[in-house]
């Protein structure tokens, strides 16, 4: 009896109207707008340089530096270095206008100039490359702020660096870089958070540049060129170092 029933003209046009309300639901889902991914906002704006620079810095990745001292004396026999001072405007990237004056910060240390590692320019120019092209492609500003490069052993340990930081003097090997204020320093962090951990093109520019080890910060990024004895990861057969503080617990 069953099996007639289903087979019945009744049982068919019983259920024509839940076919039809299926195919109208399919439709409906098939034209409605994608749900898209709000970006939420940095849950912590900056208003003065010298606030949020370095809180825990290297400190999850410390890997590299066990057994490891830079002496001043290694690092200054070294040539490899390029004297950074407030008064010189020898442009580095013409094209974006960015001079040599603009990578000295001084925050409240004592520091009046201080060398870098030429890799820390090298990488500076590709993140203002990076800016450039995803500014053309969505339209939104970038605006660039240094938040620190190099600090004097005092200045360090008042701001609660770690012990080897990669931003000690007398030769830096980092750049801590704040984008704009508002949404728009939202989606520069996100971008560049994105491009590292999917290790794209971007990824690819940074590390052949000389990039070694990125700190997400709800301010912004930690960008270092120090090279990883003890790396945990690597891109291409380079090791780096990467540890998110992006979000407060």
């Amino acid at each position: 009896m069953i099996h007639t029933f289903l087979h019945s003209g009744v049982f068919r046009f019983l259920l024509l109207p839940f076919v039809f309300v299926c195919s109208a639901m399919s439709a409906f889902d098939a034209f409605a707008p994608k749900e898209t991914t709000v970006l939420k906002r940095a849950s912590v704006e900056i208003t003065e340089v010298e606030k949020d620079i370095c809180t825990g810095e290297e400190s999850d990745d410390l890997l590299y530096a066990k057994g490891i001292i830079f002496s001043e004396q290694d690092i200054l026999t070294d040539t490899n270095r390029v004297w950074i001072s407030p008064d010189d405007t020898t442009m580095l990237f013409p094209e974006y206008r960015f001079c040599v004056q603009d990578l000295y910060v001084k925050n409240k240390d004592t520091l009046t100039g201080y060398y870098v590692h030429p890799r820390l320019i090298s990488v500076v120019g590709v993140v203002l490359e990076i800016c450039k092209e995803y500014e053309a492609l969505t339209g939104r500003a970038a605006q660039i702020r240094i938040n620190s490069v190099v600090r004097s052993v005092s200045y360090n340990r008042r701001v609660g660096g770690v012990r080897n930081s990669e931003h000690l003097e007398p030769l830096g090997h980092a750049v801590d870089i704040r984008f704009a204020y508002g949404k728009n320093s939202t989606h520069y962090n996100w971008h560049f958070k994105t491009s590292i951990n999917l290790r794209n093109k971007n990824m690819d520019k940074l590390i052949a540049a000389g990039a070694r080890s990125f700190g997400f910060y709800p301010w912004g990024i930690h960008f270092g060129v120090r090279d990883r004895p003890a790396p945990r990861r690597y891109h291409k057969g380079i090791g780096y170092a990467i540890w998110d503080k992006s979000r407060k617990t």
